[in-house]
């Protein structure tokens, strides 16, 4: 089975927690900062519109996201038509961003994003900013898209 989605817009870096004393409580209290938890459920409302299922318990599961970053407003036009489609070494971690959508699904696509064991990160300028995402319980579906995406990007 295979579970195939795009979050439009920007991606969002997941966020470390942060934690903040409550004087009435007199307790510290852990909590998602407010972007990481809007980028979450926007990720949440992509995979519910794909009409995908979501996966068993149990089930290895592989994870291809295509990154795509915006291109900064300052660039001219040229430089943009420049920057669309190559590599993004400058800006937002991509291992966060994958984090960010690895968390979004617990409860919801798998169990708990432990079942992901292994996954592929591609990271792009683009005009368009978001993230293509396939989860597949297919290893060798898994491998064909690489091989696929491999061969684009070496053109």
């Amino acid at each position: 089975m295979t579970s195939e989605f795009t979050v439009y817009g920007e991606p969002v870096p997941k966020e470390r927690p942060r934690k903040a004393y409550n004087a009435k409580t007199q307790r510290t209290v852990v909590y998602t900062p407010n972007k990481t938890k809007k980028y979450e459920a926007s990720i949440r409302e992509a995979w519910l519109a794909s009409g995908s299922e979501a996966f068993a318990e149990d089930t290895p599961l592989y994870l291809l996201a295509k990154i795509y970053l915006k291109i900064p407003e300052s660039a001219s036009k040229k430089k943009k038509a420049e920057l669309d489609g190559t590599p993004c070494m400058k800006a937002k971690d991509a291992d966060n961003i994958v984090k960010a959508i690895a968390d979004a699904g617990n409860d919801l696509i798998y169990p708990d994003d432990k079942a992901i064991t292994d996954q592929y990160i591609f990271k792009r300028w683009s005009l368009e900013p978001r993230v293509d995402v396939v989860i597949t319980d297919d290893r060798r579906e898994w491998a064909d898209r690489m091989e696929q995406l491999v061969k684009e990007i070496t053109r």
